[in-house]
This record gives structure tokens, sequence and C-alpha cells, in this order.
């Protein structure tokens, strides 16, 4: 017999309203589509309102999960401009490692928060739990070092608002070293665990040709045996510096992607050793409060936990830009769920939904 059977807008194994239409013959799926656009706040439109401070804090509210990317993304769009006027213009060098080691300690806070998603839909509800104890304590540096454990505030024109001390610093190292002990047990236990194979290995898969064919972007095409990562590709603040490597897996199914976002982890915490170990002296930004942007565009790509995020500001000399454009991960990756989804049974959708790690409120924005 054939079916329509829908999933959302609203469900309990996703965070934000998406609707997914799937056609089935009996508990198979043959065809799907995904549906968007139901938690749109008109954030492009509000921006060309307020000046280059202000959207700093209105981008950071497009996600709460990668917005220190937005808001550095934003940035680095403004300083681009700036830097085209005057080629002096440059970030000190030290607010460039504070914006990396924040970067990448919001990377472990979302791969481990999609981790223990993915353990939740699996029902591996004790293994979920103690990822998300450690998430904790990766956002209790997070507010330890920005004041906040969601919308960290630590980006503005020209630099870093906050700096890092050496006690906080030495905070930072003591917590990744429990990090790295959890994720390297996390990482033994998910490739051994029979109940995690049996739900994930084979399930969902898109091929590296399909990855290509429809563009995906980050985590998501690199456990499908893509090569990009804009952190290497095309290095932004500083990242040129740091020796790390792209984590690619082959298998191209959910198995594969939670393998890579493991792997990322332990590639992120040797991130923040060497920008901790290696932080310039000198100042944290360029010290001015509300910069005077000259006329002109700029695009920047930045590498977010969920893959390349980009943005793209015009400006004509005033107080406000005059258009400000957002391509985030997930409207890359969403057109590879019907791929997905198709010859696999209805009960694995919500997981292979999931596996993208979709960020719905960065996309409808």
């Amino acid at each position: 017999m054939s079916y329509i059977v829908p999933i959302g807008p609203y469900h309990p194994a996703l965070e934000e309203p998406v609707h997914a239409k799937l056609y089935t013959d009996g508990e198979q799926i043959t065809d799907a589509e995904v549906f968007i656009g139901y938690n749109h706040r008109g954030i492009e439109k509000l921006s060309q309102q307020k000046n280059f401070i202000q959207n700093i804090v209105l981008v950071e509210r497009v996600c709460g999960i990668c917005s220190h990317s937005h808001a550095l993304a934003f940035a680095l769009c403004t300083e681009g401009i700036m830097a085209a006027a005057n080629p002096a213009y440059a970030v000190p060098k030290r607010g460039q490692y504070i914006r990396v080691i924040m970067s990448e300690l919001e990377r472990l806070h979302s791969h481990f928060l999609w981790i223990g998603i993915a353990l939740h839909i699996i029902g591996h509800d004790s293994l979920f739990m103690h990822t998300w104890d450690y998430r904790e304590k990766i956002m209790d540096i997070l507010e330890e070092i920005s004041g906040n454990r969601v919308n960290y505030g630590m980006v503005t024109i020209g630099g870093s608002r906050r700096d890092i001390s050496a006690e906080t610093a030495a905070n930072v190292n003591k917590m990744l070293d429990d990090i790295e002990i959890f994720n390297l047990k996390l990482r033994d236990m998910l490739l051994g665990d029979t109940t995690v194979a049996l739900r994930t290995k084979g399930v969902g898969v898109l091929t590296t040709a399909d990855s290509d064919r429809i563009g995906a972007v980050g985590p998501h095409a690199r456990a499908s045996g893509v090569p990009v990562d804009v952190r290497i590709d095309a290095p932004y603040s500083g990242y040129e510096d740091f020796e790390f490597g792209k984590c690619v897996y082959p298998d191209c199914d959910v198995f594969s992607r939670v393998v890579v976002r493991v792997l990322e982890n332990i590639e992120s915490i040797n991130i923040i050793r060497q920008a901790l170990d290696n932080l310039p002296k000198g100042p944290i930004n360029k010290g001015v409060a509300i910069p005077k942007v000259p006329a002109g565009e700029y695009m920047v790509r930045v590498e977010a936990p969920r893959g390349q995020l980009t943005y793209k500001i015009n400006t004509d000399g005033g107080e406000c830009l005059t258009r400000l454009s957002i391509h985030v991960p997930t409207f890359k990756n969403a057109p590879t769920v019907p791929t997905m989804l198709r010859g696999n049974s209805v009960a694995d959708a919500g997981l292979i939904i999931a596996s993208i790690d979709p960020c719905f409120s960065c996309m409808d924005r």
C-alpha cells in the first residue's frame, strides 16, 4: 500500500519546525519533499535599520548555537570594506586568535549537542546524557570567557570585545583535558556499539557524487568523502597559523556523520591549545566604538560548525548598511534530505533528517 506520511512541522525529534512529506510503499520511503520557511524573522531587512555595532548583536540572534560564526562573518565583511579603503587596516593578531578560540569552542559545543541528539533519537539515552554533561562543561568555559552561555558578544568591528586572562586560559586547558579524555571514550563507544551500528550504518546514504551534485557543505559533505573546509581552503582570522587536518570519512551514511564530528572534536581541541599556547601579546581590537565604514561591498566565507557560512554586505558610506545577504549551511544541506530518505524506512526518517545537523532558525532567519 502507498501512503503519504507527514513529519512536522513540529516533531519530537526536531528542535525546530520543518515539514517533510514522505511518499511510502509500506514501510519503505520511495520519495520525499521538504518544506521550509516556518521560522522567518526578517533579519536581513532589520539589518538595514541598525548601525554596524548593533548589527553584530542582531546577526548573533540568527542562531543560538553558531552565534559567534555569524558575528564573525559580519565583522570580517565590514573589516574587508575598511581594509579595501585603507590597506593599513588590520585586526590585531591577539584579537584574531581569540576569535579562533571562540569559534572552536563553539564547534565543540555544537558537535556535542548534535551527537547527544543523535543518540537520543537512536534510543541510547544514557550515552546521550553523558555527552550533554560534557557539553555543559564547554558552555561553562564559554560563560567564563564571555559572560554568556549563548550569544557570547565576543566580536566587535576590529577585533575581540574581551580578552582571555592567564587564569581563564589555564581553566580552558583543564577543561580540554577532560573533554579530550571523554571524546576518545565516546569515539571508541560509538565505533564499537552494536545499537549505534544497527541504527546508523548504511542508513541515509548520500554518495560523494550526490554530495557534489547538490552542493553539501561542512561535516555533512566531509562525511560523504568530500574534502571541503573553509578554514583550510580559504583561511581567515589567522587559521593559516594553525596545524590541523580535514576530517573526511568515506562511508556516506549516518554513521559516517557521527564519526566525522567526533574526529573534528579532536582537531578543535588541538587548535584551541595551539592558540592558547601562542596567544600573541598586544591589543585585542582597534579601539573604535562605532567605526566609520566607507562605501563598498564585500563577501566572506567562514566554516561554521555546520559548514560554510557566507555573508555579503553592501554599504554606501552612511551609518547603516544598504544590504545584507546571509547564506547558511543548512540551506545547502537541506536539499540532500530527499536523496538520503529514499529507500529507507519510515522509522529512520527522523534520524536521517537530523543527521544533517539542521538549523532551521539559521535557514529561515
